[in-house]
């Protein structure tokens, strides 16, 4: 009986922790006084007008088009609960906690952002799940989706594909992205060129990532990740958040769909820590505990499953018997 209360307990507070995320999403872009910055840049790339604040690739640009066609703040609505909505789909693949997640920080900073993440996250599901199965065509829309994010599609959906799939699908799926890598550039020129120039641009005060006290240095973090073959996409997620030149909160969601633990809760402390700071933002290096937790208990699995031990000792010099 104990179980099933437990089990029963844990169903009331997932479905009370799905209302207040969808209300949340409802009831905060038709209220706040504040504009949703994201959802402005992007309603504005929609209408055609300047791309200048906007980061991401151009696929995505017709789903703007599409928002264009409510007023603001209905847009907002349609924004945010499309992000739950694929939220949802992501945590359900990945076995996460839906408590954790729906509640979080980076969850409620999404959405009052009008930012996206919800949907390439589902992108990574979707793509997961289909080279899993081999489903060639699932995983080519994942993957689509996952990118538009380019700077954390391209690296995620690259790691997938090592893992999972058969040779055939890889390879298949592998072209298909080039093919349809190279008619966005005939749609819509040089955007990469295009894009890396206004990040040079981007501001930086809102930036969580660990570069700016290592430098290039802490792409060396990348190396086990590698040399492991591993198929714990949580370890590659990580990694990407520790090197990575440059993130936001929100994108912790990306985490958050996975089986974490309490260590999942550290974002929620930049909320709490800019009551002290008077900035909505918590120390890079404090933020940084989530994703290095994530990446040292990874590295410890994979340590004697994939030799990387072994490894370690061949590169030892030998002994010397006394």
């Amino acid at each position: 009986m104990k179980v099933f209360s437990r089990r029963k307990w844990r169903a009331y507070l997932e479905f009370t922790a799905v209302a207040f995320a969808v209300i949340w999403s409802i009831v905060y872009p038709l209220m706040t006084p504040i504009d949703m910055h994201d959802l402005e840049v992007f309603l504005t790339v929609g209408q055609g007008g300047s791309w200048e604040g906007f980061y991401y690739s151009p696929w995505v640009i017709p789903y703007f088009s599409f928002l264009n066609l409510f007023p603001y703040r209905i847009a907002g609505v349609i924004v945010s609960l499309v992000n739950v909505a694929c939220l949802l789909f992501a945590v359900n693949v990945f076995k996460g906690n839906k408590i954790l997640l729906l509640t979080s920080y980076p969850l409620l900073h999404m959405i009052s952002f009008g930012q996206m993440d919800g949907i390439y996250t589902a992108g990574m599901a979707l793509m997961y799940v289909s080279l899993q199965r081999n489903q060639r065509v699932g995983a080519v829309i994942g993957w689509i989706l996952l990118a538009i994010r380019w700077n954390f599609g391209g690296p995620i959906g690259f790691g997938l594909l090592l893992m999972y799939g058969d040779r055939r699908t890889k390879w298949q799926v592998f072209g298909a992205m080039i093919g349809f890598g190279l008619l966005s550039l005939a749609i819509w020129g040089l955007w990469p060129l295009n894009t890396l120039a206004r990040v040079d641009q981007l501001y930086t005060e809102h930036n969580l990532s660990l570069w700016y006290l290592t430098g290039p240095l802490i792409v060396l973090l990348w190396i086990p990740v590698l040399l492991a073959r591993t198929q714990d996409i949580r370890w590659w997620i990580a990694t990407w958040f520790l090197t990575v030149p440059y993130f936001n909160i929100h994108l912790f969601v990306h985490l958050l769909v996975f089986p974490v633990g309490v260590i999942g809760l550290i974002p929620n402390l930049a909320y709490l820590t800019s009551i002290f700071r008077g900035r909505f933002l918590a120390d890079p290096v404090l933020m940084q505990i989530f994703p290095l937790w994530i990446y040292g208990m990874s590295l410890r699995q994979a340590w004697p499953t994939h030799h990387l031990r072994d490894l370690w000792l061949r590169w030892q010099p030998p002994t010397i018997p006394s």
